[in-house]
C-alpha cells in the first residue's frame, strides 16, 4: 500500500506534494517498509494519509502507486481473484506524533452486496443453483473518484461512464447462516442507483428468475452494505432485504443492526400471564441487535405493573 506525507502551511493547508513510500501490512496490522518515513525530532508532528488498491496498482512502480487513484473499476468477473481485486481502500489523513501508538483507519470506497440463498425447494442445497449474477449488463464498472483531506468516504462521477456491466460474485466458502442459507454471495460495486432495474439474477431448474427492487430500494453509497436473502419459490422468487444496511467492520463483514418493535397489543417476552388464560402487556417496545451481539430490550418509560 502507499503512505504519504504532507508539509503543513501556516495558513493550515497541507501540500500532499511530498514523496509517497511503500509499506506492507503484516497480519496484525502493522506496517513496515525498506524505506520508512522518519521523525527528524521528538517534537515533530506528521500529516499521514494511505490507500490500498486491491489490484496491486498501489504497490512499488504502480500506476497509483504515486497519488490516490482518480478512477476506479470493479471486476465484472470476481468468482476468483476479480473480488479482492475490486477493493479500494483509503485511510484518511491522521496526525502523527513521534513514538507512542500511531494508527491508520482504513475505508472501503466501493458499495458491497451479499446475497443469500435460502435453503428452500429448488434451492435446499448450493448444487442446485446453476448460476448467479449481479445486474443484467446495466452496472456501471467504473468510475471517476475524489477525495478529500478530511473526508473518510469519497465521493464518485459515473455520469459519462456506460452501464454495459453484469458482475459473477464471489461465492463464499461457507454461507453466512450454515442453518438457514444453500449459499452466500458477495460482490463489490461501484456506488450507484439500480432502481427498477434487474439487479440480481438466479438460474435454478425452474429457469432464470429476476430481482428488481422498487424506487429507492437499490441506492447503493459507497463503505455500505446491502444484503438480500433470496428464496426461490417455485416459478418467483422472494426477497427480504435488510431494515438498516450497515458498514464493513474491520473484519470485512457487514455490520448489520436490526430492530423489532412492539404495540402493547402483541403478545411478547415479559408480557404477564394468569392462570385463567389471560394475560396483559409487560412494557416491552423493542429490541435491537447489534452484529448479532446480545440484544438490547427497549421499554416503555412506565412499565406496567
Amino acid at each position: 500500500m502507499a503512505v504519504q506525507t504532507a508539509k503543513k502551511f501556516a495558513t493550515g493547508q497541507l501540500d500532499w506534494s511530498a514523496l509517497t513510500k511503500i509499506y506492507t501490512a503484516a497480519s496484525d496490522g502493522r506496517l513496515t517498509s525498506q524505506k520508512p518515513f522518519w521523525w527528524l525530532n521528538n517534537t515533530e508532528t506528521k500529516y499521514v494519509r494511505a490507500w490500498y488498491c486491491g489490484n496491486n496498482s498501489s504497490s512499488e512502480n504502480g500506476v497509483n502507486a504515486g497519488q490516490i487513484p482518480s478512477t476506479w473499476s470493479v471486476a465484472e468477473d470476481q468468482s476468483g481473484n476479480g473480488y479482492p481485486n475490486s477493493e479500494l481502500l483509503v485511510a484518511p489523513t491522521a496526525k502523527m506524533t513521534f513514538g507512542g501508538l500511531n494508527a491508520l483507519k482504513f475505508y472501503h470506497q466501493t458499495a458491497k452486496i451479499v446475497v443469500n440463498i435460502v435453503k428452500y425447494g429448488l434451492a435446499s442445497h448450493d448444487m442446485q443453483i446453476k448460476s448467479l449474477t449481479i445486474g443484467d449488463k446495466n452496472l456501471v464498472m467504473s468510475g471517476d473518484f475524489k477525495i478529500s483531506t478530511d473526508q473518510t468516504i469519497g465521493t464518485w462521477d459515473i455520469t459519462t461512464s456506460v452501464a454495459d456491466g453484469t458482475i459473477s460474485p464471489h461465492k463464499l466458502n461457507v454461507p453466512t447462516n450454515t442453518l438457514k442459507y444453500a449459499a452466500s454471495y458477495a460482490a463489490l460495486i461501484i456506488p450507484q442507483i439500480m432502481d427498477k432495474k434487474p439487479l440480481i439474477a438466479i438460474t435454478v431448474a425452474s429457469g432464470v428468475h429476476y430481482y428488481i427492487p422498487q424506487e429507492k430500494d437499490a441506492q447503493f453509497q459507497a463503505g455500505k452494505v446491502y444484503t438480500y436473502n433470496v428464496t426461490v419459490k417455485g416459478d418467483y422468487i422472494e426477497v427480504e432485504t435488510l431494515e438498516n444496511n450497515g458498514s464493513w467492520n474491520d473484519s470485512g463483514e457487514s455490520e448489520e443492526i436490526k430492530h423489532t418493535g412492539f404495540k402493547p397489543e402483541h403478545l411478547k417476552l415479559g408480557d404477564y400471564f394468569y392462570a385463567d388464560g389471560t394475560w396483559s402487556d409487560g412494557g416491552l417496545r423493542g429490541i435491537t441487535t447489534f452484529n448479532n451481539d446480545k440484544p438490547k430490550y427497549e421499554w416503555d418509560d412506565h412499565k406496567p405493573a
